[in-house]
């Protein structure tokens, strides 16, 4: 847990997502508005300075091309959703940017461009046999490379 002791002073937004309230405000550590997890602040000092908005700041746009929480590079996948997965993707809204089509024999092809490739490789590992991401190679080498890791700890010597 961080203690945050005069880093913060422009509270943007607070937040529910991904099942946690988080805080976007401007940290003057690392200069730059950052996303904090409520539940890991340990403690808050007020300071005399005054809350002011950042010129141009916008939740909508901070979150627009993240996947949930995570920022960084964006990147566009695809990926083939299979058997109860598929109603699962046919069943709302995913992500702003997805694209979905029913292809032969009923599967679910899905797209989206997004950042928080964390979050897609969760999200997407989720679904199990279920799925089969079909691009980026790299996207698919770094699922490949996350499930290796998780058959280690289980025993498993090779996929």
């Amino acid at each position: 847990m961080r203690k945050f002791s005069r880093l913060l002073y422009i509270i943007n937004t607070l937040v529910f997502r991904g099942r946690s309230w988080y805080l976007i405000a401007y940290c003057h550590k690392r200069e730059e508005i950052r996303t904090f997890r409520l539940n890991r602040i340990r403690s808050a000092n007020p300071i005399e300075r005054r809350f002011r908005r950042l010129p141009g700041y916008s939740v909508h746009r901070y979150f627009e091309d993240r996947w949930e929480l995570f920022g960084g590079e964006i990147i566009s996948f695809t990926a083939i959703f299979r058997g109860p997965a598929r109603k699962v993707i046919l069943s709302g809204t995913h992500h702003p940017s997805e694209k979905i089509k029913i292809i032969e024999g009923g599967d679910v092809s899905y797209s989206a461009k997004a950042s928080g490739k964390e979050e897609i490789i969760r999200w997407l590992i989720g679904f199990g046999d279920y799925v089969e991401v079909t691009s980026p190679p790299e996207l698919i080498d770094e699922i490949k490379q996350h499930l290796r890791r998780t058959l280690k700890i289980y025993g498993e010597q090779s996929v």
